[in-house]
């Protein structure tokens, strides 16, 4: 049996023959299932290819990347397809800012494996009841070189809310100045994230807290 992922071309018009990064596509001639291989993964570059994070997203399949280019950018409700790598063009921190303006949080990731990747960003400006950072859904990425700064929820999660049993793998990243009535990195219904060589700097409360 295979969890994961199965990288269908485009599922939602019935195109279930598979992308050449899909798990179930084992090499030349061998694969898993009755569909052929009937797309390429490929590389969606913001801002040459799509003007916005979100528009390449909404392009993007699962086993493609969306490298995004030095900058700011204002965007908010981003949502993070599964199985798809997200990195800033040098996959450091403070080579791509996404600032929500106040206007909603962040990133919203929603049944995303440990194939879903999101490197080297700064998430700031995030406002939401719970989770003005990144809001995790039953998802379990891998964030690494990533800094969440400067969210606020009226709730919980001025950082991070991780629900519906979400396992996120946090690396090298830096959680400051992020501002809720309770902890700024929330982890609820049996989700169980981890930490490697993180900061977590919490004014007030506490900076984890998990049921």
């Amino acid at each position: 049996n295979l969890c994961a992922e199965p990288g269908f071309c485009d599922p939602g018009a019935g195109d279930l023959t598979i992308c050449s990064g899909s798990p179930c596509f084992l090499g030349v001639g061998l694969r898993m299932g009755a569909f052929p291989v009937g797309c390429l993964s490929r590389t969606w570059e913001v801002t040459a290819d799509a003007p916005t994070i979100q528009a390449a997203m909404d392009s993007a399949h699962a086993y493609d990347t969306v490298i995004v280019d030095a900058g700011t950018y204002y965007e908010h409700d981003i949502v993070v397809k599964p199985a798809v790598a997200l990195a800033s063009e040098t996959g450091e921190a403070d080579c791509v800012v996404v600032d929500a303006g106040g206007s909603g949080r962040v990133l919203d990731l929603s049944g995303a494996s440990s194939q879903t990747t999101i490197d080297g960003f700064t998430v700031t400006g995030g406002s939401a009841s719970f989770g003005a950072g990144i809001r995790l859904t039953g998802a379990s990425p891998v964030v690494t070189d990533c800094v969440v700064a400067e969210c606020s929820a009226g709730v919980a999660g001025g950082a991070v809310l991780c629900t519906a049993g979400s396992s996120p793998q946090f690396e090298r990243c830096t959680f400051t100045d992020n501002d809720a009535p309770g902890a700024g990195v929330v982890c609820t219904n049996g989700s169980a994230p981890s930490f490697t060589e993180v900061i977590l700097a919490y004014g007030a409360g506490s900076a984890v807290s998990c049921d």
